[in-house]
């Protein structure tokens, strides 16, 4: 057989998911959320256990603050510092709680990308 196509065949069974990056990408959902000085719903929870992957990435000018299944609170849980601090999850780490945040004047840009 052609040393070429053993190859192939040996990436197809020890790394499929090279072959399904692109499929997975065109189902991420983008979207923007406006964080307030109050906890702010940023995802709900998933109750289907679908969930593969999921981006928060803050664009603003100040600190928000993640929590995952209950309230945010300010100066607790996951601190996503100004102009692009970011945090990931992806299967199987994601988590399948509501996703919160919160920060100090409100207002504030949050990036979600998520997907199944």
């Amino acid at each position: 057989m052609n040393k070429r196509i053993v190859t192939i065949i040996i990436a197809l069974i020890l790394f499929p998911s090279l072959c399904f990056a692109r499929a997975r990408l065109q189902d991420l959902t983008p979207a923007s959320i406006s964080v307030g000085a109050t906890s702010t719903l940023v995802l709900a929870a998933d109750s289907d256990d679908e969930r593969e992957e999921v981006i928060l990435v803050n664009d603003s000018n100040e600190a928000i603050y993640i929590s995952v299944g209950t309230a945010a609170i300010m100066n607790k849980g996951i601190r996503l510092n100004a102009g692009g601090g970011s945090v990931t999850w992806n299967y199987p780490q994601v988590p399948t709680e509501a996703i919160y945040a919160i920060c100090t004047s409100g207002t504030k840009n949050l990036t979600l990308t998520y997907g199944q």
